[in-house]
């Protein structure tokens, strides 16, 4: 499984203009406070979200919702030829894309698994009903469905006034950051060991990828954004700076306090009991739990991140299940805390 890692504009890009509306759900918000409080991006890029305005969050609702996010499903297919794409190519190649592309690559991240190809219109809105998103989310899905002309324009100025207001001024200092940590993950590009491996392992079967693209982003800070295009047997991988630090940093007792935070999150402790009586994939846990799929995405991230969860794919579809060991390494450590 070959890594390639690219510096890319776009890339960066999107995951800016994805964390400035998306700023956090409301669960996590002490723990990554505590955990950025003091850290130089997170302070910039909280800056520009207070600038915003109320017209502006609600243009970038539409693309960049948690739950659709429109941007990040179109985003592989405008890197196929060009992985180090501009901002200025960014929307330019928006605007080019074959009204069917547009169509089927809205699904891309679903846990929908299809073959759509976009011709069909009424197959595409039969796709709409079965995932689970919000009624609102479902509106915009069908909306765009019959008219991928008004996507291409309305996103693609979005793009461009958000790189001109916001994004350019930091350009050069997103552009250094990632070049930088690019630098840094090539070092051992043939580790299988590799943490972008190890963390792309999580979400995808690795034995059906040859090649992962991975793009350092430094919008992204301690987050990540994955596509998988299965047909093409490539995974497109954004990772944020920070993340591995983040992930590899010493245990100690305030991390351990948010790592009891992470289990008894009400949402996560019910997803857990469930994964405890079997594996599940991932539009079945959403069912279980009356919520959305990119909810569940969130949570399941969260867990597989600490290794709570693990997963495995079978039958075109990724099963999750609960890792017990490390969740009894974590309490051990709670009892050694206490211990007399």
């Amino acid at each position: 499984m070959e890594l390639k890692v690219h510096v890319s504009e776009a890339v960066d890009l999107t995951g800016f203009m994805f964390v400035i509306h998306n700023s956090g759900r409301k669960e996590d918000e002490e723990l990554i406070e505590r955990m950025l409080k003091h850290d130089p991006a997170e302070q910039k890029l909280d800056q520009i979200r207070q600038r915003l305005s109320a017209a502006e969050h609600e243009r970038l609702e539409v693309f960049m919702n948690e739950d659709s996010a429109i941007v990040p499903a179109l985003l592989p297919i405008l890197l196929e030829e060009e992985p180090e794409l501009s901002a200025s190519a960014f929307s330019e190649k928006l605007r080019k894309l074959d009204n069917s592309v547009i169509r089927s690559s809205m699904f891309s991240r679903a846990f929908t698994d299809t073959t759509y190809d976009g011709t069909d219109i009424e197959q595409g809105k039969r796709l709409v009903e079965q995932l689970a998103v919000p009624a609102k989310e479902k509106w915009k899905l069908f909306y765009y469905l019959d008219r991928p002309e008004a996507l291409k324009d309305e996103l693609a100025a979005l793009i461009e006034e958000m790189y001109a207001t916001y994004y350019k001024p930091m350009r050069e200092e997103a552009f250094s950051a990632a070049a930088a940590y690019r630098a840094e993950l090539l070092e051992q590009p043939n580790d299988p060991e590799h943490p972008v491996r190890r963390l792309v392992a999580d979400y995808v079967d690795v034995d059906n990828v040859d090649v992962i693209h991975v793009y350092p982003s430094f919008s992204l800070n301690i987050g990540f954004m994955l596509a998988d295009v299965s047909k093409e047997r490539t995974v497109h991988f954004s990772i944020g700076i920070q993340r591995f630090s983040l992930m590899e940093s010493k245990l100690n007792e305030e991390e351990l306090f948010g790592l009891l935070k992470v289990l008894t999150d009400e949402r996560r402790f019910r997803l857990l009991r469930l994964l405890k009586k079997r594996p599940h994939y991932g539009y079945e846990l959403a069912e279980a739990l009356g919520v959305s799929n990119s909810t569940i995405s969130h949570h399941l991230a969260i867990l597989l991140s600490h290794q709570f969860v693990t997963s495995d794919r079978a039958e075109n579809r990724v099963y999750y299940k609960v890792n017990t060991a490390e969740i009894k390494r974590v309490m051990a450590q709670v009892e050694s805390m206490f211990a007399t």
